[in-house]
């Protein structure tokens, strides 16, 4: 076996003009983390030479396209080269850019595959959410390129055995993602206080105020359709409707789109619902910790970050009953069938008339059980696949 300390770990990291939040945190905590064990590590990412400008959609998402898959490829296999004769390992840390693959024969590497549901998507499993041709070529390189990877690692069970399954039959190692040391449980007058500096969509600063006065039902996520944020919405409606004092909604994430504001409005919702974009860490934080609970009704996802965030800042959990919620949930969280927005809304309702002591023994299991999911194991896992990478490598030249 190799030893740790004569390792040289280069992280490919994502296009950072893409704003890939999760991805590119994973990379900077997983830096981190080798750091602080003596390893030799380097964060690599494709460089915004046409691309990179705001939003990453349109011309701009193009123009990104040739950035990260025309012009950095050759880069990345020149400079993986240069550092060959060393014992050097490329962990490509996002599935999204394993056609990078193909570029590193010779070299040791590592994929981690966070989810397959582009992949899936596009080879026609989930019928709601249909593929254009363009998404479709896109996600048969990816695919082709976990097929010539070196070593995959899955960030859970469930994407694991999708990995059997779609890319090729095999043995899989699962590394489940650590938490970034930023999430944890802050006092509800900092947390009051950071959030009173955002400005909610709309700029209603007043009723902001009054909606962070007192605890709130929260959401992070984007407008990805498996994200569920449609039958977030008819969820929260329906909780009104059988409570009309129910706490109000805070969205963090994306911009909500126009046929959510739609459905809003169709609910009478309004002023009940906010929406925050573009926060920082400290700001996440300061969201959960002052949250009643985190509502996080995905129909399909390869984690669940936002589920371990929460538990670590002692937030209670209501999520999907489907893996790998469940598998990050455990015995902590609640479920719910994000396909029944009147049965999530029952379970809403439970939860929130909850006898003080049993929420505080959620929380506190919550608090534990996220520190299970820490920063420091995940990175001494994957230093044991790097060194064991590497000697393979070695003997088999």
């Amino acid at each position: 076996m190799i030893d740790a300390g004569s390792l040289r770990v280069v992280l490919v990291a994502n296009y950072a003009a893409d704003e890939q939040r999760s991805m590119l945190r994973f990379a900077d905590m997983l830096a981190a983390e080798l750091a602080q064990d003596g390893v030799d590590v380097q964060t690599w990412r494709p460089e915004a030479r046409i691309g990179g400008g705001t939003p990453p959609s349109g011309l701009n998402k193009f123009l990104g396209y040739i950035d990260k898959y025309v012009f950095y490829p050759p880069r990345l296999r020149h400079d993986a080269s240069a550092s060959a004769g060393t014992q050097t390992v490329v962990h490509i840390c996002d599935h999204s850019n394993a056609m990078y693959a193909q570029w590193l024969r010779g070299i040791p590497h590592v994929v981690t595959c966070h989810d397959l549901i582009a992949v899936r998507s596009a080879l026609g499993e989930f019928p709601m959410a249909p593929t254009r041709w363009t998404g479709r070529r896109l996600q048969a390189m990816v695919r082709r390129g976990l097929q010539q990877a070196d070593r995959i690692v899955c960030d859970s069970d469930a994407t694991r055995r999708d990995v059997q399954r779609i890319v090729r039959a095999g043995e899989y190692t699962v590394i489940h993602p650590g938490v970034s040391r930023a999430f944890r449980r802050i006092q509800a007058d900092e947390a009051l206080s950071r959030l009173e500096r955002l400005e909610p969509a709309g700029g209603d600063a007043a009723a902001w105020r009054r909606a962070i006065s007192a605890p709130y039902l929260l959401h992070v996520g984007g407008n990805q359709w498996y994200k569920n944020r449609a039958g977030l919405i008819e969820s929260y409606a329906a909780l009104v409707a059988r409570m009309p004092a129910a706490p109000p909604l805070v969205v963090v994430g994306k911009p909500l789109t126009r046929e959510l504001s739609a459905a809003i409005e169709a609910h009478s919702l309004q002023g009940r619902v906010f929406s925050v974009a573009a926060v920082c860490d400290d700001e996440l934080v300061a969201a959960y910790s002052r949250a009643a609970l985190l509502f996080f009704p995905s129909l399909v996802e390869g984690f669940g970050w936002p589920v371990l965030e929460a538990m670590a800042c002692g937030c209670r959990v209501v999520t999907s009953n489907r893996l790998p919620m469940s598998e990050v949930g455990g015995s902590v969280a609640s479920f719910v069938d994000p396909a029944a927005p009147r049965d999530a809304a029952a379970v809403l309702e439970s939860v929130l008339g909850e006898p003080a002591t049993e929420r505080d023994r959620r929380l506190q299991d919550g608090i534990a059980r996220a520190a299970t999911f820490n920063s420091r194991a995940m990175a001494r896992a994957y230093l044991s696949i790097y060194t064991d990478a590497a000697a393979r490598r070695r003997r088999a030249a």
